[in-house]
């Protein structure tokens, strides 16, 4: 959901390096080093699904200055991605339902969606402080960073616009802020996440529409947005072409569709080396911090907390993420790679912050894992996007547009 930095992150598919900005934390969000450091790609096995009865309309409610639309319903089973093809892609990823983990069936996409609202619901009080989500000055220039990146150093203004997976409100809310979009509807599949959204947009004096559902089965008109966007949510999602799918079908001709922070299969794999030699540094980096190690997470086995390591279940190969687009009737799609050196950098540190008791990592620390992150976001977009090839970098972006 959510993105791709600590420095202004919407969720953990991007590199997480210390937070400046946000120095405290919940002994929740240390729960345990192993569930930072690694993300499988899968769903979980054996959690009972909570079947949702589908809604027939939305049911629609006013709050203070935000309208929450809650229609949970979506389409279990539905098409397969219609391009990207079934199983196995390149490098072993694949579009379609992946294996589920240590069982021998297809997963469900109710499934999918329960451990994944579970998961967000419980994680959203703490969301923001957790990944280092800043609604300053530089969560906004990440956000326009990421936006320019695919759209140009002028985007928009767009009118109306959808956020799919909006988590938080990051993206959303900095794009209002900015002027680059008008108005918006900010649409997640978790009620907690929404509410947190809307208490954010209160104190940044915007107004936002919210609605609570699943990306397959979008409660809205034809033709109802001229950009549709996410950040961090695509690979969280079980049928992505129904997806894809339902976003054309709620753009206007011409209208604009933008994602960025997805992993990518081979980035992922990459990003595995600095975490584990974060794990093997992280007793000496302790005693150089006279930090104590984290406190375990003490919930129960199928608490929500729990469920972070399974709430992924894509990395993409950039030509299947093509392929699965344009089978929806995109045009004009591109896909890019954002995010080595700086991924690599950032999640060495924040393996390392992992291991140990938030208020005992320093402050000199953090500043300079900050400020080292931006500084090699930079080497990043000057010198090794424009070159290499998309899928070797850890976030994938995709940009196309409805004819």
């Amino acid at each position: 959901m959510t993105p791709s930095a600590n420095v202004a992150s919407a969720g953990p598919a991007g590199p997480p390096p210390a937070a400046m900005t946000r120095p405290q934390a919940t002994s929740a969000e240390t729960s345990s080093a192993r569930s930072v450091m690694s993300r499988p790609r899968t769903a979980i096995a054996g959690t009972p699904a909570r079947r949702r009865r589908k809604a027939t309309t939305p049911s629609v409610a006013t709050t203070a200055r935000a309208t929450v639309v809650s229609a949970p319903s979506m389409r279990a089973g539905s098409q397969s991605n219609g391009g990207g093809g079934q199983g196995a892609g390149k490098d072993g990823a694949s579009l379609d339902s992946p294996p589920m983990a240590g069982g021998g069936r297809d997963p469900d996409p109710d499934e999918i969606h329960d451990v994944n609202v579970r998961y967000h619901d419980a994680a959203a009080a703490g969301y923001d402080v957790k990944w280092g989500v800043d609604y300053g000055e530089v969560g906004r220039a990440q956000v326009l960073g990421k936006v320019r990146k695919l759209l140009g150093p002028h985007p928009g203004p767009f009118e109306r616009a959808l956020e799919i997976g909006a988590g938080t409100g990051y993206f959303t809310l900095h794009l209002l802020a900015a002027g680059v979009v008008r108005s918006a509807v900010a649409s997640d599949i978790s009620p907690g996440m929404t509410r947190v959204l809307s208490e954010n947009a209160r104190r940044m004096g915007l107004d936002v529409e919210t609605a609570v559902c699943a990306a397959e089965d979008l409660p809205f008109e034809d033709g109802s947005f001229d950009l549709v966007l996410g950040h961090a949510v695509l690979h969280h999602i079980p049928d992505l072409g129904q997806a894809f799918a339902e976003m054309r079908r709620v753009l206007r001709p011409g209208g604009t569709i933008l994602f960025a922070g997805e992993p990518s299969a081979r980035g992922d794999r990459l990003a595995s080396i600095p975490k584990r030699a974060a794990l093997r540094a992280a007793p000496l980096w302790r005693r150089l911090m006279r930090a104590r190690p984290a406190e375990p997470h003490r919930g129960e086995a199928e608490d929500g907390e729990s469920l972070e390591p399974f709430v992924d279940v894509h990395a993409f190969v950039p030509d299947d993420l093509l392929r699965a687009a344009r089978a929806a009737g995109l045009e004009d799609v591109r896909v890019q790679g954002e995010e080595l050196l700086a991924n690599w950098f950032g999640w060495f540190n924040r393996t390392l912050e992992a291991t140990a008791r938030p208020e005992d990592v320093p402050w000199p620390w953090r500043q300079y894992a900050f400020r080292g992150y931006l500084a090699l976001q930079a080497v990043d977009r000057i010198a090794l996007e424009p070159r290499l090839p998309a899928g070797i970098f850890y976030n994938l972006m995709l940009t196309g547009r409805r004819p």
